[in-house]
């Protein structure tokens, strides 16, 4: 007999996997940003394999046109303008907005 496919368990499996590459991702960026931008194409990957949404924080960190990680500083700039993020990626000279809003002190 064959074994039985769980989907449940490979998606279970494939989440817990690409979190230990997003801590993975945060600990190489600045150390060697080649194994941090491969364990992003990973992350990548997984999510298209098992239909598993990227998290936030990731999808915010990376060029949604050429996919590279996005290192403030080193490949990208950011600026806040209007209650918006503006990510602006070196390479393919694409921006990003995303909205923000401001802490309010008590």
């Amino acid at each position: 007999m064959a074994k039985r496919y769980h989907k449940n368990k490979a998606k279970q499996i494939a989440k817990n996997h690409m979190d230990n590459l997003e801590d993975q991702i945060d600990k190489q960026r600045f150390v060697d940003a080649s194994l941090a931008q491969k364990y992003l194409e990973m992350i990548r990957r997984l999510s298209r394999k098992f239909k598993i949404p990227v998290s936030r924080t990731i999808k915010r960190q990376y060029c949604k046109q050429c996919h590279i990680l996005l290192t403030p500083g080193l490949n990208a700039r950011v600026r806040l303008r209007d209650g918006k993020r503006v990510l602006y990626c070196y390479s393919c000279k694409n921006f990003t907005r995303t909205p923000y809003s401001k802490k309010k002190e008590n």
